[in-house]
């Protein structure tokens, strides 16, 4: 009989990397470079958020209440205060918590992506980098309040 033994991530670092806020604690963290974010409650001040626009927003749970509201659209787009503050009153209405983050412009093919397997030593037993190639739409789903 053939089998195949694999090492299986740490279910916390799973959940971690799956989960919004975790994910942003992580990479915080460890001191990794992506986007700065904050997680905020509905009825937070949109101007205490502290971060360089434009920005997008995100909820971190129940999505179905989202996309009742929004639609499909993974994220909302704030091109600045003013356009945050008009969106503000449908965020506070879902009663959600979100994560705000900085927007990184581009689109799919500017992105890339890692990935490796390690054996039970640790060592990188196989490994490949490439460009993002396939996204519905190119960029991501996305509404640019206006």
């Amino acid at each position: 009989m053939q089998a195949f033994r694999f090492v299986v991530a740490d279910p916390i670092l799973v959940e971690d990397l799956v989960d919004k806020a975790r994910f942003q604690a992580l990479v915080e963290r460890h001191g990794l470079p992506v986007p700065a974010a904050r997680r905020f409650p509905a009825v937070f001040e949109p101007a205490e958020l502290g971060l360089r626009f434009p920005l997008i927003v995100k909820p971190l749970t129940r999505l179905d209440r989202w996309n009742d509201r929004f639609g499909l659209r993974k994220a909302l787009c704030a091109e600045n205060i003013e356009v945050l503050r008009a969106m503000w009153p449908q965020l506070r209405d879902i009663g959600l918590e979100f994560l705000a983050q900085q927007l990184i412009p581009g689109t799919g093919p500017r992105i890339e992506s890692y990935y490796c397997y390690t054996d039970a030593q640790g060592r990188v037993a196989g490994e490949l980098t490439g460009p993002k190639i396939r996204t519905y739409p190119l960029a991501y789903i996305l509404l640019r309040w206006r």
